[in-house]
């Protein structure tokens, strides 16, 4: 047709949104967002992880795919420092904050949850993904994904850090985020894709807003009210 511009744009619904990934481990997810039109930091406390991450970067040649000028905009800063250092650095900057499958692993989750509020700007959003503290959550952390499928080096897990849905919602209530919705991740090894799930007893995500704590949570089947992060 004449006149017409044939070449396809790809949609970005991203664009605009500045968002941290916190425990960014190897940019995976980091530049998936980037390539959605976010900009992206990508924070993790582990240096090697931060230059894995980074080389990664420049082996794909993340933004220089389309020729774009202003490719520079759309790659992904890599940052090595913790949650709770940044969010003194840069407090209420962030647009949305991921911390996927990483509070399970910090000292104290009370302490992260804050660092996330901290980050997040006041009508911004969170995500927070994690292993319930269940039965089924030990057996897919720790003995299938560890032992059997190999998919993280054994030893990663530690299931005593591990938190029931409502324990995270209180964790995230005390750091001033209301829990809006919580849903189920489940991995299929077929296809190696996650797909959400009503079933909050193995993996699960939890999204937040600035706000406070919902009482009529969905809870795992397993769940019980644990009293550590209520005092």
């Amino acid at each position: 047709m004449h006149g017409v511009d044939n070449k396809i744009s790809f949609v970005k619904p991203l664009s605009g949104l500045r968002i941290l990934d916190v425990g960014c481990g190897g940019g995976l997810l980091s530049e998936s967002l980037s390539r959605l039109g976010a900009q992206v930091v990508g924070l993790d406390a582990g240096k090697e992880n931060v230059e894995a991450a980074k080389r990664r970067q420049r082996e794909s040649q993340l933004g220089e795919e389309d020729g774009d000028e202003d490719s520079d905009d759309t790659k992904v800063k890599y940052i090595c420092d913790t949650a709770e250092d940044l969010g003194e650095k840069e407090p209420h900057s962030f647009d949305v904050v991921c911390a996927l499958e990483v509070i399970e692993h910090v000292t104290d989750p009370r302490v992260f949850a804050s660092a996330l509020r901290k980050l997040v700007k006041d009508d911004g959003l969170v995500f927070v993904s994690t292993i319930s503290k269940s039965m089924r959550g030990v057996l897919g952390a720790i003995v299938f994904a560890e032992r059997v499928a190999r998919m993280v080096p054994a030893g990663t897990h530690d299931p005593n850090k591990f938190l029931h849905p409502s324990e995270l919602a209180i964790v995230l209530e005390r750091a001033g985020l209301k829990t809006n919705t919580m849903a189920g991740m489940e991995y299929n090894l077929l296809t190696k894709q996650w797909k959400l799930t009503d079933d909050l007893g193995i993996n699960y995500i939890a999204s937040a807003t600035v706000g406070t704590f919902e009482e009529d949570l969905p809870l795992a089947q397993e769940d019980v009210h644990d009293k550590r992060y209520q005092d």
